[in-house]
């Protein structure tokens, strides 16, 4: 008796973790927006600090005032960064169903970016 006892708990214990795991790999969809001054139609990328280095998540154009809309889908929270090169870059933490806004200057964006919902 002990024996199923502890099978059927072994069991509950496994698919519970199985049917977690599941859930928070769908993630959620996550907007990063803003406006960057000296933007004007320049190519923007998303990318995650993983440990062996950033890994570009997503990419999108500025419109010609410097606004771009992101939207993406987040499975997991983590160091992420918009950049213009990788000397040009502004980080943020985001997560599943985040909504964060950028502001500041595209020519110095390592300076000091204003961001919000992070």
């Amino acid at each position: 008796m002990k024996y199923k006892v502890l099978i059927f708990a072994a069991m509950f214990f496994l698919a519970a973790c199985t049917s977690n795991k599941n859930n928070s790999d769908k993630g959620g969809n996550s907007v990063v927006s803003g406006n960057l001054k000296n933007a004007s139609n320049l190519s923007l990328k998303l990318e995650m600090l993983t440990p062996a280095g950033f890994q570009l998540r997503d990419s999108i154009k500025t419109d010609a005032d410097g606004n771009f809309e992101l939207n993406t889908n987040i499975s997991e929270i983590g160091f992420y960064r918009i950049s213009l090169d990788p000397k040009n870059f502004c980080v943020f933490i985001l997560d599943a169903n985040n909504n964060i806004k950028i502001q500041g200057d595209a020519t110095r964006l390592n300076r000091g970016c204003e961001v919000s919902g992070s």
